[in-house]
């Protein structure tokens, strides 16, 4: 058995481009016409997956983003920066409607990140299966890359990673290579601008990347490893902060196991959304496309045109 777990945010932010991946409905008012248009890229590029790459055997567990406040009560200005198009939010919206509507288990914790939930589902089932996909694009998950139990990253577009315990060292990120998890290092050590997360303190600085070549490369290579470097750094409070700041947190609650996925309802709203791999098929199960898009868009995820 495999375990896949899907960084939605990250299908979200590259299906953002495609113009194609709609649902529109034509609404009246009086004598005048518009559009609401839902855009679904998002979705349409997870539909991809589920088609192409993912068989019907693996657990497949949507992870989803949330406000994530309790990141943000531990470092002032937490993504502070960051501001999200309309249509990306309603993709997003959209893309957990959709994927809840089809059986794919959907998690979204008030207070954590996607990050969290996935880096919780590795902790906690990963041992148990044969293989976990993590898909992202999102360097900040690739400590958790491993051979034993095995963990890889899957690339969520064509311009992501794939990033396996083989290929690490020489996969670049951001034009560099790293030995294997020195970019969790590197991030605790120089703070992340992208996160508004604040650099150490130069001494701190200083003696933190000391401490760790003073212990060699195998240092580096258990940076993945939140509590051997807590061990390390237990008598250093600002370290320690920093450490917990950039991992990801472990969730305070319970996770859901996966239900299949309906394939019927993978089929119907893939054509919907004019998924180029499902065009050739009917609907099936009296689905009616216009209702449910209406009841979609009743939510409140659409653009009005």
């Amino acid at each position: 058995m495999k375990l896949a777990l899907l960084d939605t945010s990250a299908f979200v932010h590259a299906g953002h481009f495609n113009r194609y991946a709609v649902l529109e409905a034509i609404k009246c008012e009086g004598t005048q016409y518009f559009t609401q248009v839902t855009p679904v890229g998002g979705a349409s590029l997870i539909f991809n997956l589920l088609y192409n790459q993912i068989d019907p055997d693996t657990i497949v567990i949507a992870c989803c983003d949330s406000n994530p406040t309790i990141k943000k009560s531990m470092v002032p200005g937490y993504k502070g920066d960051r501001t999200h198009e309309r249509d990306m939010e309603c993709d997003k919206a959209a893309t957990e409607y959709i994927l809840e509507k089809c059986g794919v288990t959907t998690v979204k914790i008030p207070g954590y990140e996607a990050d969290d939930i996935i880096a919780s589902y590795v902790k906690r089932f990963s041992p148990s299966v044969e293989q976990t996909d993590i898909y992202t694009a999102d360097s900040d998950l690739f400590y958790l890359v491993n051979d034993m139990p095995r963990v890889n990253i899957q690339p969520s577009n064509s311009r992501a990673k794939l990033v396996t315990r083989e290929n690490y060292e020489q996969t670049k990120v951001h034009g560099e290579r790293h030995v294997y998890n020195t970019i969790t290092a590197q991030k605790i050590c120089d703070g992340d601008k992208t996160d508004c997360l604040p650099p150490l303190s130069p001494t701190m600085q200083e003696f933190f990347a000391g401490t760790l070549n003073s212990m060699g490369v195998d240092a580096f290579r258990k940076c993945g490893d939140k509590e051997f470097l807590l061990r390390t750094f237990k008598d250093y409070p600002e370290i320690m902060h920093q450490i917990e700041c950039v991992f990801p947190l472990d969730v305070d609650a319970e996770l859901p196991t996966s239900s299949a996925p309906n394939r019927e309802a993978i089929v119907n709203w893939g054509k919907a959304m004019n998924n180029s791999n499902f065009r050739h098929y009917s609907y099936v199960g009296g689905f009616d496309a216009d209702k449910e898009i209406e009841a979609l868009q009743a939510e409140g995820h659409f653009l009005e045109q």
